[in-house]
């Protein structure tokens, strides 16, 4: 058990797939975590009391932030776990985004193991762009990527490598080996925000959704969109 093998402090550094991922960490680390949030959540006055009453520490993003590292700082010589999401948002392909390159930097200083986290299943079941929940499992694999010691004895540069290499991750790929369905009978509602050019005439903004279905207001193509995550039309066979 990774977790059990590693005793805080220690940093979890997860991809962010799904709103629910905080909660999806929690029920599976038995001790506190103190998430690194973007400071936008805080300036709503009813969102900043509870994120401030469940450990969470305001960050501008990809903006260097003196206060920031020293609230990180305390949390570490306190003996918790911290959790910081390097790409910074959540994902709206399925795919990693950009990591922060401060990243390494910031483990470097730090100098305590460091757990990825790959959420298999958490875009599947509620993507950025969608309207709707759908029904599947959604499972976490932990990994220890950098022990104290790596971290002392590694340059900044090997550092981000090794993360920039451990949290690459794509959900299609993933859905495809597995065994994995995730239904729901509305699931491309919503689609048109990231499928925005059509496939099959090139125009722009023309993608519509209803239900699990996307079509092109100009040119009338339609495709049904599965419980795999997969486009399932004559012109779309094996996409």
């Amino acid at each position: 058990d990774i977790l059990s093998e590693n005793k805080p402090p220690y940093i979890l550094l997860p991809t962010h797939a799904n709103l629910w991922d905080p909660f999806f960490l929690n029920y599976f680390v038995h001790h506190p975590i103190f998430f690194v949030t973007s400071d936008a959540l805080f300036r709503n006055r009813f969102c900043s009391y509870w994120l401030r009453q469940f450990g969470c520490i305001p960050k501008s993003q990809a903006i260097p932030d003196i206060e920031t590292i020293r609230n990180i700082m305390a949390v570490i010589k306190r003996g918790d776990v911290l959790c910081i999401y390097p790409e910074g948002m959540q994902t709206w392909d399925g795919t990693t985004l950009p990591l922060n390159p401060n990243t390494a930097r910031l483990l470097k200083l730090l100098k305590v193991p460091v757990i990825r986290v790959i959420s298999h299943g958490a875009f599947s079941t509620c993507p950025r762009w969608s309207k709707n929940r759908r029904q599947g499992r959604v499972t976490l694999d932990f990994k220890t990527i950098l022990t104290a010691e790596d971290i002392r004895t590694s340059a900044v540069g090997e550092i981000d490598r090794v993360i920039q290499q451990e949290l690459s991750y794509n959900e299609w790929d993933w859905l495809a080996a597995s065994h994995r369905y995730f239904n729901n009978f509305f699931g491309a509602l919503g689609m048109e925000k990231v499928l925005y050019g059509c496939p099959a005439c090139g125009s722009s903004g023309s993608m519509r959704s209803a239900l699990n279905i996307v079509r092109c207001a100009e040119c009338g193509f339609i495709a049904r969109f599965n419980n795999k995550g997969r486009f399932v039309n004559h012109q779309l066979a094996g996409v």
